[in-house]
Protein backbone atom coordinates (compact mmCIF):
# COMPACT_ATOMS: atom_id res chain seq x y z
CA UNK A 1 0.00 0.00 0.00
CA UNK A 2 1.29 3.25 -0.79
CA UNK A 3 1.28 5.84 2.07
CA UNK A 4 1.31 9.59 1.35
CA UNK A 5 1.98 11.40 4.77
CA UNK A 6 1.68 15.65 5.42
CA UNK A 7 2.05 16.97 8.50
CA UNK A 8 2.32 19.90 10.08
CA UNK A 9 2.77 22.11 6.80
CA UNK A 10 0.45 24.44 3.62
CA UNK A 11 0.48 22.40 0.30
CA UNK A 12 -0.77 24.07 -2.16
CA UNK A 13 -1.88 22.80 -5.18
CA UNK A 14 -2.24 24.83 -8.58
CA UNK A 15 -1.81 24.59 -12.14
CA UNK A 16 -2.47 26.93 -14.62
CA UNK A 17 -4.27 25.30 -17.61
CA UNK A 18 -6.61 24.97 -19.83
CA UNK A 19 -7.66 21.14 -19.09
CA UNK A 20 -9.04 19.70 -16.47
CA UNK A 21 -6.61 19.85 -13.17
CA UNK A 22 -7.20 16.90 -10.71
CA UNK A 23 -5.75 15.50 -7.66
CA UNK A 24 -6.07 12.27 -8.30
CA UNK A 25 -5.18 9.82 -5.11
CA UNK A 26 -4.77 6.12 -6.98
CA UNK A 27 -6.43 2.88 -5.64
CA UNK A 28 -4.47 1.47 -2.23
CA UNK A 29 -3.25 4.89 -1.54
CA UNK A 30 -3.76 7.18 1.57
CA UNK A 31 -3.09 10.62 1.70
CA UNK A 32 -2.71 11.35 5.11
CA UNK A 33 -3.30 15.05 6.72
CA UNK A 34 -1.86 15.21 10.20
CA UNK A 35 -0.61 18.30 12.29
CA UNK A 36 -2.82 21.02 11.10
CA UNK A 37 -2.44 20.69 6.82
CA UNK A 38 -3.85 22.83 4.97
CA UNK A 39 -4.41 21.87 1.62
CA UNK A 40 -5.54 23.87 -1.14
CA UNK A 41 -7.00 23.16 -4.41
CA UNK A 42 -7.03 26.03 -6.83
CA UNK A 43 -9.08 25.39 -9.88
CA UNK A 44 -8.95 21.64 -9.06
CA UNK A 45 -10.79 18.29 -8.83
CA UNK A 46 -10.60 15.89 -6.34
CA UNK A 47 -10.62 12.41 -7.41
CA UNK A 48 -10.40 9.82 -5.01
CA UNK A 49 -9.96 5.85 -5.24
CA UNK A 50 -7.72 5.60 -2.20
CA UNK A 51 -8.57 6.82 0.97
CA UNK A 52 -8.28 10.51 2.29
CA UNK A 53 -9.64 9.65 5.76
CA UNK A 54 -8.08 12.65 8.26
CA UNK A 55 -8.41 12.06 12.08
CA UNK A 56 -10.34 15.48 14.01
CA UNK A 57 -8.22 18.17 14.43
CA UNK A 58 -5.76 17.34 11.90
CA UNK A 59 -6.30 19.27 8.30
CA UNK A 60 -7.77 21.53 6.03
CA UNK A 61 -8.73 21.17 2.54
CA UNK A 62 -9.43 24.33 0.73
CA UNK A 63 -11.31 24.70 -2.95
CA UNK A 64 -10.76 27.79 -4.50
CA UNK A 65 -10.90 29.77 -7.83
CA UNK A 66 -13.44 30.88 -9.99
CA UNK A 67 -13.88 27.21 -12.55
CA UNK A 68 -16.38 24.64 -11.21
CA UNK A 69 -14.75 21.47 -9.54
CA UNK A 70 -16.34 18.00 -8.61
CA UNK A 71 -15.47 15.70 -5.69
CA UNK A 72 -15.43 11.73 -7.36
CA UNK A 73 -14.76 8.68 -6.67
CA UNK A 74 -15.08 5.29 -5.14
CA UNK A 75 -12.16 5.70 -2.23
CA UNK A 76 -13.01 6.25 1.25
CA UNK A 77 -13.35 10.44 1.16
CA UNK A 78 -13.84 11.90 4.71
CA UNK A 79 -12.90 15.02 5.43
CA UNK A 80 -12.01 16.94 8.84
CA UNK A 81 -12.55 20.38 7.68
CA UNK A 82 -13.88 21.27 4.14
CA UNK A 83 -13.71 24.82 2.74
CA UNK A 84 -15.35 26.31 -0.03
CA UNK A 85 -13.84 29.67 -1.35
CA UNK A 86 -15.00 30.01 -4.99
CA UNK A 87 -15.26 32.97 -6.38
CA UNK A 88 -17.96 34.49 -8.34
CA UNK A 89 -20.33 31.39 -9.68
CA UNK A 90 -17.86 29.04 -9.23
CA UNK A 91 -19.40 25.69 -8.26
CA UNK A 92 -17.93 22.63 -5.79
CA UNK A 93 -20.16 19.39 -7.40
CA UNK A 94 -20.72 15.97 -4.83
CA UNK A 95 -20.14 13.05 -6.97
CA UNK A 96 -20.06 11.04 -3.91
CA UNK A 97 -21.73 10.66 -0.37
CA UNK A 98 -18.82 11.52 2.40
CA UNK A 99 -18.36 12.45 6.24
CA UNK A 100 -17.07 16.12 7.73
CA UNK A 101 -15.75 15.72 11.38
CA UNK A 102 -14.98 19.31 12.49
CA UNK A 103 -16.61 21.24 9.93
CA UNK A 104 -17.39 22.85 6.88
CA UNK A 105 -17.03 27.09 5.79
CA UNK A 106 -18.54 28.39 3.26
CA UNK A 107 -16.94 31.41 1.96
CA UNK A 108 -18.22 32.07 -1.53
CA UNK A 109 -19.58 30.12 -4.42
CA UNK A 110 -21.84 27.46 -4.68
CA UNK A 111 -22.30 23.91 -3.75
CA UNK A 112 -24.28 21.05 -5.92
CA UNK A 113 -25.05 17.86 -3.85
CA UNK A 114 -26.66 16.38 -6.72
CA UNK A 115 -28.46 14.04 -4.64
CA UNK A 116 -25.44 13.14 -2.68
CA UNK A 117 -24.89 12.94 0.98
CA UNK A 118 -22.73 15.57 2.89
CA UNK A 119 -23.40 14.47 6.70
CA UNK A 120 -21.88 16.49 9.45
CA UNK A 121 -20.32 13.62 12.19
CA UNK A 122 -20.39 14.64 16.12
CA UNK A 123 -19.68 18.04 16.50
CA UNK A 124 -19.39 19.25 13.41
CA UNK A 125 -20.12 22.84 12.31
CA UNK A 126 -21.65 24.68 9.44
Amino acid sequence: MKFVQFTGLLLIISICSFSQNILKIQPNTTLDLNGGVILTLNDMSLDNEGTLNPAVGSGRVIFRGAGNNFIRGAGVTNFDELQIFKSGSGTLMLQVDFNIRSGVQFSGGLIDVDNHVLTLLGNAAL
